[in-house]
């Protein structure tokens, strides 16, 4: 197989020059004579690009050719230009060849073609996402249905967050554990378990900023609205992410926690009093405390992965629809092991944030300050279905 290159500087292209390469196509080898020479005066190429050479029509009989070699240097071409009157003047110029005197030596052999980039992988989808951003932050919004509140405020992803999941040596912030639950939501849709697993806002239940009554009116009324099976809930405390995993009508929670805390008796107090709210709204109260379990896993090495815990613990419950037996269960406890052992989220999460920024960015808004702006940016993403 044969390619040749040429520059398109000049109003004489030159076969193989170094400058603003372009593929010439497909070509055959011939030999080149001239009238009243029996013998090839040179070995040359034939090429079909087109009706015009050095920016004139190319006339019927002619052919353009390149010479590749010279056989005969004082040979006067047929068609002469200012720059090439003899054949030894000829290599590395395209030139007009009379047809009849052009002879096929060889098959014809064609432009090898493009190799295809390799897509790329989800890690590198959201490096490009992240240099795009900025100074920009992408607003995600979120339906009614995922936590029970319309997203008058939708999540708001900037560049430092990605960077933490990118880098995963960072202590992740509230957005992207909002992000992920986003994405978890919609994997329980396309599973067809929505009914079973539910979503506490992260940001609601925190101590910081919400007081006791709001907490416990939050959880007690959205667990009674949506009457899941299996509530999902991030709880961030003193710099620190825990998952909290709560079944009310098994009146049962569990706290996975990467150093083996609790999150403390204020806070399971709490959730004693949001679990017999919502009992009485069902109409079966109890007299019954909320029975806690506290899952073992591996300790997590440094002071960030704990956000990584609970994005890859949160996966493994979805994934493996379990909704109990939360201590014993093999799958949670390998997704454990797997998360704090390395301290990065594994490719799943990176999927997963990534299809959500992704589409945000693909519907074209960031904002910048209180302004919408046009982002202009839009992946080819193989991993993104939100377009």
């Amino acid at each position: 197989m044969q390619t040749r290159r040429v520059s398109t500087k000049g109003s004489c292209a030159a076969p193989d020059g170094d400058d603003d390469d372009v593929n010439l196509g497909d070509y055959r080898q011939c030999d080149l004579f001239v009238d009243g020479v029996e013998e090839p005066v040179a070995i040359g190429s034939v090429y079909n690009l087109g009706p015009l050479v050095h920016h004139q029509k190319l006339p019927d009989g002619v052919s353009r050719i390149s010479v590749v070699q010279v056989l005969k240097a004082d040979a006067v071409v047929p068609i002469p230009t200012f720059e090439v009157r003899l054949v030894g003047q000829a290599v590395g110029h395209f030139l007009m060849w009379p047809t009849r005197l052009v002879s096929d030596s060889g098959p014809q052999v064609a432009a090898p073609s493009k190799k295809p980039e390799p897509p790329l992988d989800p890690i590198e989808q959201l490096w490009d996402i992240s240099a795009g951003l900025r100074n920009c932050t992408i607003p995600v919004p979120w339906e009614e249905s995922v936590f029970g509140l319309a997203s008058e405020f939708p999540v708001y992803i900037a560049r430092p967050d990605l960077c933490e999941v990118l880098t995963g040596n960072q202590m992740l912030n509230i957005s992207v554990i909002q992000c992920w639950e986003l994405f978890l939501h919609r994997l329980c849709i396309e599973r067809g378990v929505d009914h079973t697993y539910g979503f506490l806002e992260p940001s609601l239940i925190q101590l910081r900023g919400n007081n006791k009554e709001g907490i416990q009116a939050y959880i007690q009324n959205w667990m009674h609205a949506s009457d899941k099976t299996v509530y999902l809930a991030p709880f961030h405390r003193d710099l620190h992410w825990q998952l909290l995993v709560i079944c009310p009508k098994d009146n049962i929670a569990a706290c996975f926690c990467s150093l083996h805390g609790s999150p403390g008796a204020d806070y399971m107090k709490i959730l004693d009093g949001a679990l017999i709210g919502y009992h009485l709204l069902r109409g079966k109260g109890t007299k019954k405390r909320l029975e806690w379990v506290f899952p073992k896993s591996y300790r997590q090495n440094g002071s960030f992965e704990c956000g990584y815990f609970v994005m890859k613990t949160m996966l493994t419950i979805v994934q493996s629809g379990i909704v109990d037996r939360w201590t014993t269960d093999k799958s949670v406890n390998n997704g454990r092991r797997g998360c704090c052992s390395t301290g990065k989220a594994g490719e799943d999460a990176i999927v997963g944030v990534g299809e959500l920024v992704d589409t945000a960015v693909n519907n074209g808004f960031a904002v910048d300050g209180p302004k919408l702006t046009k982002l202009g940016l839009r992946l080819n993403c193989p991993v993104c279905s939100f377009i």
